[in-house]
C-alpha cells in the first residue's frame, strides 16, 4: 500500500498505472474497505494545497475533509458491481464542502446503505460522530438509486444488535437530485417530504447573507489554554502568576474595577450560549475587550497593559505577523452594527433545540453564535418563527445535525423557508413573544406553535406529522416516520 506521500505524488492514475495496473485492466477491485483519515482543512493548508493542485483536484472543494477524496478514489477503483465499505464521520451528508462526494455517490452507485450511529460514540478515540457507508458501484443498465438509511439511538452496548438486526429504510431521491448534492442528503417519509415542499412554497422572504447575518467575533485567544500556557516564557508565567483559563480578551464583569470612561467604551457585554434561551436572554457575566484597527484601540492604556503579558500569543497570529493588525487587536472583528443596541437575534450554533434569542440590547458574541439583524422584517417575529416547533421540524429534516444536536450554521438558516404574515397576525405573534419573555408557560408556547402552523396553512394531519417528528426519542431509538 502506498504511503500518503506516495499517493499524493502519484495521483490516482499514477498509482493504478505503476502498482495496480493488472487489477485495473481487469476492471477494478471487488471490495474496497477501510477507515480513511479524518483530516479537516484547518491547520493543514499545505496538505490541501497540494491535493488541490494534483490530478484529484476535481474531487476537492472548500471546507472539505481529506477522507472525501479517499472515498471518491475508492469508487473509481471498484469494478462494476464492486463494493466499498467505509467508517467515516456522519457530517458529510449535510456539509457544504462534501458536495463533490455526494455527487460522486449519487451518480456512480447502484446501491447506497448508510448506518448512522447518531450521538453514540462507537469509537472511544474518535472525537466525531461516525457512520458506515456501504456503496456498490452501478452495473450496466443500473436503475435509479434509492438510498437506504438507518439511525442508531441507543447505548454502546446495543450497537452490535443494531448492526445485525435493524432493517434499513428506503428513501427515494427527489426528482431534483441536484438539491441533494447542493444542500445535503436528508431522510424523511413521503408525507414529510410533501410537508417540507409545502413549507418551501410558503416562503415570501429571504435573509440577505451579506447584509443581514454575521458570524461571531474571534478574539484569539479569549482565555489562556493549556497549549498557550506552554508557549509563554516560564519567567513570564511566574512573574504574572498566569494560569490556564485566565482571561486574555474575555474577562469577568468588574475585572478592571474603576476604568477611565475613554477606555470603558472598549469593554463590551459578551453573551455566551448558557445565557441564551428561546424566549429570553439572561444577563451577561463577562466582557469582551473589543479592540480593533479602526476603533482607536491604542487609547486603551490600561487594557493594553493587561494584554502586554500575553503579547507572544497574539504576535504568533498570522495576521499580526504580516502587519495587518497589532497584537492587541482581536483576531477577527465583525461589522459592529450587528452588535450595537437595536433589534437583533443571537442564534446559538450548536443546541439541543433551535435557540434564537431576541434582544434589543448591546450584545457581543463569539463564534458560538451567528447574529441576524434586518430592518426588512420584525426580528421579534423571526425569532419566534425560528424557535417554533414548525422550524424545529424543518431544521431536523433539512438542516444540519451533529449527533442529536442541531448545527445551526449560516447555510441552513439562510435556506429556511421564511413566511411573513399580514400585520394583524404579525402583531399577535409579537405580543405573545413579549408575554413568553416575561413569564414562560407551556400553554403560551403551544399557542405560539399553533399560530406558526396556521401561518403556513397546515392541516391537523400535517401538524401531527410535525409533533411525531419532534417528539423525544422513544425506546432508545430515534422515531423515524413510516
Amino acid at each position: 500500500m502506498a504511503s500518503t506521500a506516495d499517493w499524493m505524488a502519484f495521483g490516482c492514475s499514477g498509482v493504478w498505472r505503476q502498482g495496480l495496473s493488472t487489477v485495473m485492466e481487469e476492471g477494478g477491485f471487488d471490495l474496497v474497505i477501510g477507515n480513511p483519515p479524518f483530516v479537516g482543512e484547518k491547520g493543514n493548508k499545505e496538505l490541501f494545497d497540494r491535493l488541490k493542485c494534483s490530478s484529484l483536484a476535481s474531487y476537492c472543494s472548500s471546507r472539505m475533509d481529506y477522507w472525501y477524496v479517499f472515498a471518491c478514489v475508492g469508487l473509481d477503483a471498484l469494478k462494476r458491481g464492486g463494493v466499498m465499505h467505509l467508517v467515516v464521520p456522519n457530517k458529510w451528508m449535510s456539509n457544504a464542502g462534501a458536495a463533490s462526494l455526494r455527487r460522486k455517490l449519487l451518480e456512480d452507485c447502484g446501491l447506497l446503505r448508510l448506518s448512522d450511529f447518531g450521538a453514540c460514540r462507537v469509537f472511544e478515540s474518535a472525537r466525531v460522530h461516525t457512520m458506515t457507508v456501504l456503496a456498490e458501484k452501478k452495473g450496466e443498465g443500473g436503475g435509479r438509486l434509492v438510498p437506504e438509511y438507518r439511525r442508531f439511538g441507543g447505548s454502546l452496548n446495543d450497537v452490535e444488535s443494531f448492526l445485525e438486526h435493524e432493517p434499513y429504510r428506503r428513501f427515494p431521491l427527489p426528482e431534483d437530485a441536484g438539491a441533494c448534492v447542493r444542500e445535503g442528503l436528508s431522510f424523511c417519509s413521503a408525507a414529510e417530504r410533501h410537508l417540507l415542499e409545502k413549507m418551501d412554497a410558503c416562503r415570501n422572504f429571504r435573509l440577505d447573507a451579506a447584509k443581514e447575518m454575521t458570524q461571531g467575533i474571534v478574539p484569539n485567544p479569549d482565555v489562556v489554554s493549556s497549549r498557550a500556557l506552554e508557549n509563554l516564557a516560564p519567567e513570564t508565567v511566574r512573574r504574572y502568576g498566569i494560569r490556564r483559563g485566565d482571561g486574555v480578551f474575555v474577562l469577568p464583569q468588574g475585572y478592571f474595577g474603576l476604568l477611565p470612561e475613554r477606555e470603558r467604551r472598549f469593554l463590551k457585554p459578551l453573551y455566551e450560549p448558557v445565557q441564551a434561551g428561546r424566549h429570553a436572554l439572561k444577563a451577561p457575566e463577562k466582557v469582551l475587550l473589543y479592540l480593533t484597527p479602526s476603533n482607536g484601540a491604542e487609547q486603551a492604556v490600561t487594557l493594553l497593559r493587561h494584554l502586554e503579558k500575553f503579547r507572544p500569543l497574539m504576535e504568533a497570529r498570522r495576521e499580526t505577523r504580516m502587519g495587518r493588525m497589532k497584537y492587541y487587536h482581536v483576531h477577527w472583528p465583525r461589522q459592529e452594527r450587528f452588535f450595537r443596541p437595536g433589534p437583533k437575534i443571537l442564534a446559538v450554533r450548536k443546541c439541543a433545540r433551535p435557540t434564537f434569542s431576541y434582544t434589543e440590547k448591546e450584545a457581543y458574541v463569539m463564534m458560538a453564535f451567528n447574529v441576524i439583524r434586518s430592518e426588512r422584517v420584525s426580528m421579534k417575529y423571526l425569532a419566534a418563527l425560528f424557535n417554533s416547533r414548525l422550524m424545529q421540524f424543518w431544521f431536523l429534516r433539512r438542516g444540519k445535525m451533529q449527533g442529536d444536536f442541531f448545527q445551526m450554521d449560516t447555510a441552513p438558516v439562510l435556506r429556511a423557508p421564511i413566511r411573513v404574515p399580514g400585520l394583524s397576525l404579525l402583531r399577535e405573534v409579537e405580543g405573545l413573544a413579549d408575554a413568553l419573555a416575561v413569564r414562560y408557560c407551556p400553554e403560551g408556547d403551544e399557542r405560539m406553535n399553533g399560530l406558526m402552523e396556521d401561518i403556513y396553512g397546515l392541516s391537523p394531519q400535517e401538524r401531527e406529522i410535525i409533533i411525531q417528528a419532534c417528539s423525544p426519542m422513544r425506546a432508545g431509538r430515534e422515531s423515524l416516520p413510516e
